[in-house]
């Protein structure tokens, strides 16, 4: 989707810009100024603005000169992205789903209550998902045995740990949902996550017995579902893991998270 595609592009231009910040602050003072000629250039390090000439860079202070190089490149860099970031900012905030609902909202009440809203809030958006049914997974009930702070029963602590760590940020999940990889064929992924700001769904799995041979192919065989079905890795999916020797620290994955689902 569209909206996706801005937000996707929004974080690859924050990454460059911050490694350009981090070029630009690692650099030394001054600037790299180039004379000689095509062929046999000659390199100058200029410390302060009112050098016209500089200092002439010896071969074994090359990496000075690359450093102002890099700077000056980051720079020009720097100053084409920024006003690129705030055009995708601009575009993000006026491809809101919610523009709409302000219209509906502006409305005097007596419309309101004649029309057919076009859109709806986030949070009706969020309670019309979670009251959408699915056929719950009836296989192995007698390992349901962890109950989450939300009321629902899972198969591992780690699992309660996850559920609760969504219910905490206020992220709405479905448990062990479906998921069609193709028409007719589907496995149950752990969880079923909402993005309501993107409306966008996000797969949840946790893979909590690495150090078993079974379990690392069914691992790769759901990765290849996913994948075939044209899912990626830490955009429309995440996976989780821990094994005998590295117990589950749900820490490490919270900021993939707030990512993925909160912005």
């Amino acid at each position: 989707m569209f909206i996706d595609e801005l937000w996707a592009e929004r974080t690859r231009l924050e990454r460059v810009l911050k490694q350009i910040d981090k070029d630009i602050e690692s650099a030394p003072p001054g600037t790299l100024r180039v004379g000689g000629v095509k062929k046999k250039p000659i390199l100058y390090y200029r410390k302060n603005p009112s050098e016209r000439l500089g200092t002439y860079i010896k071969k074994s202070d090359l990496d000075v000169a690359r450093k102002l190089a890099q700077k000056n490149y980051a720079q020009r860099c720097k100053l084409n992205l920024s006003p690129k970031l705030d055009l995708i900012d601009a575009l993000i905030k006026d491809y809101d789903y919610n523009s709409l609902l302000s219209v509906q909202k502006s409305l005097p009440e007596i419309r309101q209550k004649l029309i057919a809203p076009y859109t709806m809030s986030d949070e009706e958006y969020a309670q019309n998902w979670l009251a959408t049914s699915y056929d719950q997974n009836t296989d192995y009930p007698e390992n349901l045995i962890f109950k989450t702070a939300n009321g629902e029963l899972v198969r591992s602590k780690s699992e309660v740990i996850i559920a609760n760590t969504l219910l905490r940020l206020g992220i709405p999940y479905k448990y062990e949902m479906p998921f069609y990889y193709t028409k007719a064929q589907s496995f149950r992924t752990d969880f079923t996550a909402l993005n309501v700001k993107k409306r966008k769904q996000v797969y949840i799995e946790h893979c909590g017995r690495m150090h078993k041979e079974n379990y690392r192919d069914s691992f790769f065989y759901k990765l290849k579902k996913y994948s075939n079905a044209g899912l990626v890795l830490g955009k429309d999916i995440i996976f989780t893991f821990e094994d005998e020797d590295h117990p589950f620290d749900v820490s490490v994955y919270e900021k993939t998270f707030r990512d993925l689902l909160l912005k």
